[in-house]
């Protein structure tokens, strides 16, 4: 039988395992997370920066399979508008890359969140080269309100949402994904 836990705040002695899980995805992650000195300390500074934001974390068999990275307000704003939830970074293990079933929860845990921080709005970056799947995905839960460069330079996209409208739109899709 499969222990999972699935998608809870982090706590700060779980530290090296998402050292651990960051490294162990070094190939997966764009960068600078792959220039593992400065990226991977990076990721976590936020974390352990007081009221700058949370990690989230996925496991199965009491192993980090997923981790997701928001802050409070957006780091291109310097955090100043408190009102906005911004989903720094999402890393899954490929293996469970398409588990439409994990991104609800996901989304789910970020409404949970949010909704507990009085956030009104809710924003995210993909690339606009990620795979059809995330996407589209995407597509279902927010709009795109612009685009943007990553710091390689590469194009993205900007989502946006409200905390209200994710909230019933996971509702919407739960009821299929049993």
């Amino acid at each position: 039988m499969t222990n999972e836990k699935t998608w809870y705040k982090a706590k700060k002695q779980e530290r090296k395992e998402i050292t651990d899980f960051l490294i162990s995805m070094n190939d997966e992650t764009p960068i600078p997370l792959n220039s593992i000195k400065g990226g991977i300390e990076s990721f976590l500074d936020i974390w352990e920066k007081e009221n700058n934001g949370e990690i989230l974390c996925s496991k199965i068999d009491n192993k980090i399979i997923g981790i997701s990275q928001y802050t409070f307000g957006e780091p291109e704003n310097n955090y100043q508008n408190k009102e906005t939830g911004f989903l720094k970074l999402t890393i899954i293990n490929p293996k469970y890359r398409n588990d439409t079933k994990r991104t609800i929860q996901l989304f789910s845990k970020y409404v949970e969140e949010f909704s507990s921080a009085n956030f009104t709005s809710i924003k995210w970056t993909s690339l606009k080269h990620n795979n059809d799947y995330i996407n589209k995905l995407y597509k279902k839960f927010a709009k795109v309100t612009g685009e943007c460069l990553n710091s390689q330079q590469q194009p993205g996209y900007v989502w946006e949402t409200t905390v209200e409208k994710l909230d019933k739109k996971i509702k919407k899709y739960s009821k299929f994904i049993k």
